[in-house]
C-alpha cells in the first residue's frame, strides 16, 4: 500500500504503528494491531452526528465531514495513532481492517469499490438486490426495512463501503454462502485455504480467520469438534451474519433491524438456537449419509486371496463420527487380532483389550 509510508528509523514501536511490517494478510486475519477506528471516523460520537448533525450541535460540537472521507483522508487520519498490538502478534477485531482492505484493492486494481463488487461479485453471482451503497428507486425502497429514519439509516459514507457497507437481503447474502461451499468463484484448493483458522484468541471456543470468526461448537456427547465459520457485521440500526459449515456442506444467512440497538444481539441468540438445534441433526444425517454411501465389506475380485475390510457406521450418539472398521482379514489372517496385540507393546499407555474390539 503505496499510500502508507514506512517506518521511521529508530522508532518508538510503542506509539507508532509499524506500517511496513503490516501485511494485507495481517489485515485480513485480525492481526495487523492497528486501532479500531480512527480520524477522520474516530467514534461513535463522530458517527452519531453524520446520522444527526442537530445532536453534535446542542453539545457544542462541530460536525465532523466524514461523508467525503476518503481512504487517503482516512490513512492520514490513523497514521500517526499508537498500536494495540505488534504486527502479527494477537488477534484484534479492527473496522479499520477493511477499510485499509478495501483501500489496498483499489489502490492495487485502479477500480473502486462499487466498480470491484460489482465485477468479483455482483455481476458473477447474479446478486440483483445487493448494493454497495444505499436504495435510492423506489421499488427497492418499498422492500427495504426502515428501523429508525430514512437519514440516519439509509446513509452513505464511503470510507466505510469495505466494511458494513453493503445493502443485501437474506436471498443474496445466501448465494454468497453457497459459491464459497461450492467453490463457484476461486479454485477449490484456494477455498479450503481461505476456510482455515490463522490466529487463535484467549477463548478456546473461538479463532479467526481471513477474515472469519470462528466458533468452535463442542459436540456434548462425543466433544468432537466442529468449526463454524461466520461473519457477524452491524451498521447504524442494522446486523447481519453469514454462517458456514463446510464439514457439513451447510450455512444459514441472519438479517436484523432494530431501532432499540439491540439487533446484533438478537441476531447472536438466533444463531445460538440454530446452531444448537441444527449441529446434533446435521451430524446424525451425516452419519445415515455414511452409512448408505460407504459401508459395507469390501473384498477383491479374486476370492482366493481371503482378503476383506467390513466398515460400519456407529449410530450412538456418543460414538465419534466416521467409519469403524468393524473386520479386517489379510490373506486369511485377522488383522485386527495382530494389531491389537501388537499396539500394546507399541503403546504402553493402551490397556490390553478382545481382539474383537472395533478399530477406528
Amino acid at each position: 500500500m503505496d499510500f502508507i509510508e514506512t517506518t521511521a528509523s529508530n522508532p518508538d514501536f510503542v506509539k507508532n504503528i509499524q506500517w511496513d511490517k503490516v501485511t494485507v494478510g495481517d489485515i485480513a486475519a485480525h492481526i495487523g494491531g492497528i486501532p479500531r477506528l480512527g480520524l477522520p471516523v474516530a467514534s461513535d460520537i463522530a458517527l452519531l452526528g453524520t446520522a444527526d448533525p442537530a445532536t453534535l450541535k446542542i453539545w457544542g460540537l462541530p460536525t465532523p465531514n466524514i461523508m467525503k472521507c476518503g481512504i487517503q483522508d482516512y490513512v492520514q487520519g490513523i497514521a500517526s495513532n499508537s498500536p494495540r498490538y505488534l504486527p502479527g502478534n494477537s488477534p484484534l477485531y479492527s473496522d479499520s481492517d477493511f477499510f485499509l482492505l478495501g483501500g489496498a484493492f483499489s489502490n492495487i486494481t485502479g477500480k473502486s469499490m462499487d466498480d470491484l463488487y460489482q465485477d468479483a461479485l455482483f455481476n458473477p453471482l447474479g446478486l440483483k438486490n445487493t448494493l454497495s451503497s444505499p436504495p435510492i428507486k423506489p421499488e427497492l425502497l418499498n422492500r427495504t426495512v426502515i428501523a429508525s429514519t430514512l437519514e440516519s439509516d439509509l446513509i452513505n459514507v464511503p470510507i466505510t463501503t469495505p466494511s458494513g457497507g453493503i445493502y443485501s437481503t437474506t436471498n443474496n447474502l445466501a448465494k454468497i454462502g453457497i459459491s464459497i461451499l461450492n467453490s463457484t468463484l476461486l479454485p477449490v484448493d484456494r477455498t479450503n485455504r481461505w476456510l482455515q483458522p490463522v490466529p487463535f484468541t484467549g477463548d478456546l471456543h473461538y479463532a479467526l480467520g481471513r477474515p472469519w470468526e470462528i466458533y468452535r461448537y463442542v459436540h456434548p456427547d462425543t466433544s468432537v469438534v466442529t468449526n463454524i465459520y461466520t461473519k457477524l457485521g452491524d451498521s447504524g440500526s442494522y446486523a447481519s451474519l453469514l454462517v458456514l459449515i463446510p464439514d457439513f456442506d451447510f450455512g444459514s444467512t441472519i438479517l436484523g433491524a432494530s431501532s432499540l440497538g439491540v439487533q446484533t444481539q438478537a441476531i447472536q441468540l438466533i444463531a445460538d438456537q440454530l446452531t444448537n438445534t441444527m449441529i446434533p441433526s446435521l451430524m446424525t444425517q451425516a452419519r445415515h449419509e455414511t452409512f448408505k454411501n460407504l459401508a459395507g465389506t469390501y473384498m477383491p475380485k479374486k476370492k482366493r486371496l481371503n482378503t476383506s475390510v467390513t466398515l460400519t457406521v456407529p449410530f450412538s450418539a456418543k460414538s465419534p463420527p466416521g467409519l469403524t472398521i468393524s473386520k479386517w482379514v489379510s490373506n486369511g489372517t485377522d488383522f485386527i487380532d495382530v494389531l491389537a496385540k501388537t499396539l500394546v507393546h507399541l503403546v504402553p499407555h493402551v490397556p490390553q483389550r478382545p481382539a474383537n474390539r472395533n478399530m477406528v
